[in-house]
C-alpha cells in the first residue's frame, strides 16, 4: 500500500474524533519515522519502511485518542473565542537521530522528505483552490492563518526544545482605519484665529477730522499693520488717520509678535462712518430803509450738512442772528457751523456800514431851479461799478424816491408829485453789492433848504 493510501486510511478512521486543532501530520511522521529507525538498525530497507509505517499508525491512534479525551474534559470557556488560533508544538527530547547510522538516516530522511514535500504541495494547491472560491474577506482570513502557522513552525524548527503557543484574538485587533479617522477628525478641527482688540476715538466723524486708533494691551515690541479701509495703511502701533471722503469703513489690524509667533488679525466691520464735512457759508441782509444811527441786520447761515450755527461779531458771541450795528462802523463777522456729529467749519467776513461822510454825500440841497444844488446824489456813487440802490423815505418811513443810476438823482419831488417843503428832513439809504455778493450799507439824513 502506498504512503498516500495509508495516510488516507488513517484520516478516515480518525474522522469525527479529532480535536479542534490542525495536526501537523508531516512533522509527526518525520519524528516517528526517526524513532522507528533507531529501533530497526540492521533491518533491510523494506523492513524498515514497514516498521516505520506501523509505528506511525500506532502513534497516530494513541495520539488521537489522547487528544479526544483531553477535549472531553476541557470546559467550554476554553473555546469561547472561536476566532483564536492556537498552535502548540512540543518537541520530544528523548528521541534523537544522533544514534542513527548515516546510511539509514539518509534513507529515512530522504524518504520522509519526499513524503512531506508531496503532502505540503498537495495541501497548498487545495488551499489556493479553496481561497479562490471564497469571498474576498474570507480568503484574506485564510491567508492570515497560514502566515501565522508558518511563522510559528519556522520558530519551532530553529529551537526544537521550545514549546511555542500563539493566540490571536479578533477583539484585540486594533481597527487602524477607525483610529485614523479619529485622528483625522481631531486634526481637521478649525481653531478660532487669535485676534487683538482695538478701538477708535470715534465711530462717527467727518471728512478732514483726525481719528485715533488704540490697541488694548499695547506691546511695543510687536509689529503692526493697519488697514483703514479707504486704501490707506499704517505700521504705527497707535496711528492717527484722516479720512478725505465720506463713507462707512472696515478697519483691520494685524499684529506679529517678535520671534516666530503667529500673526493675530482682527477686522471690525463698519467701525467708522465718515460724514460730509460742513462748509460754512454765510451772508447777511440789510433793511431797505434805515432811520437812525443803528441798523439791524439779518444774518443768514447757508451751510449744508449743518444743524447749528454760532455767530461772532468782533470777538463777541451773539445771542441772536439779528444784531444791531451802530452807524458808521466796520465789523468782523464769523460763522461757526456744526453738525450732529461734532464736525465744524467756520468762515469770516467784514461788514461795513457807513454814513454820508463815508460815501461823500451832502447834508442838504436846495431844489429851487437856480442851477445850484438843485438835486441830491451821493458823490461816492459816481465812481462805483458795483450794483447799488438809493432809497429815500420820509420821517414816517414811507418811500418817496428810488434810484439805481447816477443819472437819476432826486429833485425834491415826492411820490404824490408835490415838492418837498423847506426845512423838511428825509432819510436816505444806499445798499451796495460787490461782485462776491457781499453787501455794505450807507445811511444818513438829507435836509431840504430853499
Amino acid at each position: 500500500m502506498s504512503d498516500k493510501k495509508f495516510d488516507d486510511k488513517i484520516r478516515e478512521s480518525l474522522e469525527g474524533h479529532e480535536p479542534e486543532v490542525n495536526a501537523n501530520w508531516g512533522k509527526m511522521k518525520d519524528r516517528i519515522a526517526a524513532a522507528a529507525a533507531i529501533g530497526a538498525i540492521g533491518l533491510d530497507v523494506a523492513g524498515s519502511k514497514i516498521a516505520t509505517q506501523l509505528s506511525i499508525a500506532a502513534a497516530v491512534i494513541i495520539g488521537a485518542g489522547t487528544m479526544w479525551l483531553a477535549q472531553v474534559f476541557l470546559s467550554d470557556d476554553d473555546f469561547e473565542d472561536e476566532t483564536s488560533i492556537a498552535i502548540t508544538i512540543e518537541e520530544d527530547t528523548n528521541n534523537s537521530v544522533d544514534d542513527v547510522s548515516s546510511a539509514d538516516a539518509e534513507f529515512i530522511l530522504n524518504d520522509e522528505i519526499v513524503l512531506v514535500s508531496e503532502t505540503l504541495e498537495t495541501d497548498l494547491l487545495e488551499s489556493d483552490q479553496q481561497e479562490s472560491d471564497l469571498p474576498m474577506n474570507e480568503a484574506s482570513d485564510i491567508k492570515t492563518e497560514t502566515k501565522v502557522e508558518s511563522n510559528h513552525l519556522e520558530e519551532s524548527t530553529l529551537n526544537p526544545n521550545t514549546n511555542v503557543t500563539t493566540a490571536i484574538d479578533e477583539d484585540e485587533v486594533v481597527d487602524t482605519s477607525e483610529s485614523a479617522n479619529e485622528a483625522s477628525s481631531e486634526v481637521s478641527v478649525e481653531l478660532e484665529p487669535e485676534v487683538v482688540p482695538f478701538t477708535s476715538s470715534t465711530t462717527n466723524s467727518c471728512v478732514g477730522i483726525k481719528v485715533d486708533f488704540v490697541v488694548e494691551d499695547l506691546d511695543t515690541s510687536s509689529s503692526y499693520l493697519w488697514n483703514f479701509g479707504d486704501g490707506s495703511f499704517s505700521s504705527e502701533s497707535a496711528p492717527t488717520h484722516t479720512y478725505d471722503k465720506p463713507g462707512v469703513f472696515d478697519v483691520t489690524l494685524s499684529v506679529r509678535p517678535p520671534g516666530i509667533g503667529s500673526i493675530k488679525t482682527q477686522t471690525i466691520k463698519n467701525l467708522v462712518e465718515i460724514h460730509p464735512q460742513p462748509t460754512a457759508v454765510m451772508s447777511w441782509e440789510f433793511p431797505r430803509i434805515v432811520r437812525g444811527k443803528t441798523v439791524e441786520i439779518i444774518l443768514v447761515n447757508s451751510t449744508e450738512f449743518a444743524n447749528s450755527a454760532t455767530w461772532i461779531v468782533n470777538g463777541d458771541i451773539l445771542d441772536s442772528d439779528t444784531p444791531g450795528l451802530d452807524i458808521p462802523g466796520k465789523y468782523e463777522l464769523t460763522l461757526i457751523a456744526s453738525n450732529q456729529f461734532g464736525c465744524q467749519d467756520h468762515v469770516s467776513n467784514t461788514i461795513e456800514v457807513g454814513d454820508r461822510q463815508t460815501l461823500n454825500a451832502p447834508a442838504r440841497f436846495s431844489p429851487d431851479g437856480d442851477g445850484r444844488y438843485d438835486t441830491f446824489m451821493p458823490f461816492g456813487l459816481l465812481a462805483l461799478t458795483e450794483t447799488w440802490q438809493l432809497v429815500i423815505s420820509n420821517e414816517e418811513g414811507v418811500d418817496v424816491f428810488v434810484s439805481e443810476t447816477t443819472e437819476n438823482s432826486w429833485d425834491g419831488v415826492i411820490q404824490d408829485s408835490t415838492m418837498a417843503t423847506n426845512g423838511s428832513h428825509f432819510y436816505w439809504t444806499v445798499i451796495c453789492t460787490d461782485f462776491n455778493g457781499d453787501k455794505r450799507l450807507y445811511s444818513d439824513i438829507i435836509t431840504v433848504e430853499r
